[in-house]
């Protein structure tokens, strides 16, 4: 094979690499979007839990002060004690849905964005020892060649990583 179809079957092979981390990078930015939507999801729900202690709260304080009106010790202290729980669990989820915000941070796919980053500085650089090379006639500096290596690597098929775990 001549040094035309060589560059020529190297170009469609840079291609076709491009092509597939692009499409692992988009798997890996819906993978992260859905991940930090769920965090999002339960932190709502937590919200929404202490919104209604939040009114069983009121509900029960109401009563006990109608209790107390009516009745002696017995009814309303147990009902005080009822809204006092209440307001406790109401504290805690709203403590917990706020820690999960915080984890969450924005539903921007950071790590994809930082992936993406990566490849194409890695890619940049790539072409950029072959146009030297090529414009010197010589073969390539040892660190270029390394970049080289690695884009002749085969990618992975998973978000993952090469062994599929997160």
């Amino acid at each position: 094979m001549n040094v035309k179809g060589r560059l020529g079957a190297s170009i469609g092979e840079v291609r076709d690499r491009g092509k597939r981390v692009a499409q692992l990078t988009l798997e890996l930015a819906v993978a992260e979007l859905k991940r930090k939507a769920m965090q999002f999801g339960a932190a709502f729900g937590l919200f929404g839990a202490a919104a209604l202690f939040g009114f069983f709260f009121l509900a029960f304080l109401l009563a006990a002060v109608a209790a107390a009106l009516a009745i002696v010790l017995p009814v309303w202290a147990a009902l005080l004690i009822t809204a006092g729980l209440l307001l406790v669990l109401m504290a805690v989820c709203v403590l917990i849905g706020i820690g999960l915000v915080r984890t969450a941070k924005t539903p921007v796919p950071t790590q994809a964005a930082e992936e993406a980053r990566a490849g194409a500085a890695t890619l940049r650089q790539g072409v950029s020892a072959l146009r030297r090379s090529k414009a010197r006639g010589a073969a390539l500096p040892a660190a270029d060649a390394e970049v080289v290596a690695i884009a002749r690597e085969p990618l992975s098929t998973s978000p993952g990583g090469a062994d599929g775990q997160d």
